[in-house]
């Protein structure tokens, strides 16, 4: 399958590259320069459901700067309009260094991140073990 390629040239699984270093430079418009205005992003293990631009990226930043969380992107997959990538991440939970796997499911509509889930491999490990 060919990959769909934005405006600006870069493909989907680029701009999923691109907005995880984003995330990971605390530079959160950059990161969310993609999602629509009705986007929606859900997170089941942690109980987050939101719907709205400004309220993911609230949501994803305060998470983020909360945990200082560092993501590294193992390998991404484009299919159709869904992006596909998985994540290794780190972070402090409970004041413990943990580590966390992540699929990240991002469905598109145009060149607009439409709706996102972020699904956790289960749960968090010491990141010192």
């Amino acid at each position: 399958m060919a990959l769909t390629m934005a405006g600006d040239g870069m493909s989907r699984a680029e701009h999923a590259r691109e907005s995880t270093a984003n995330f990971n430079a605390r530079d959160f418009a950059a990161a969310g320069k993609n999602f629509a205005d009705n986007m929606r992003f859900h997170a089941p293990g942690l109980g987050v459901d939101v719907e709205g631009r400004d309220m993911v990226l609230d949501r994803i930043s305060a998470f983020v700067q909360q945990a200082d969380a560092h993501y590294e992107l193992e390998d991404v997959i484009e299919h159709g309009p869904f992006v596909v990538a998985f994540t290794r991440s780190t972070g402090t939970l409970d004041g413990q260094r943990m580590a966390w796997d992540l699929c990240q499911i991002y469905r598109y509509e145009g060149e607009e991140v439409v709706e996102a889930w972020a699904l956790r491999g289960g749960p968090p490990q010491s990141a010192t073990s």
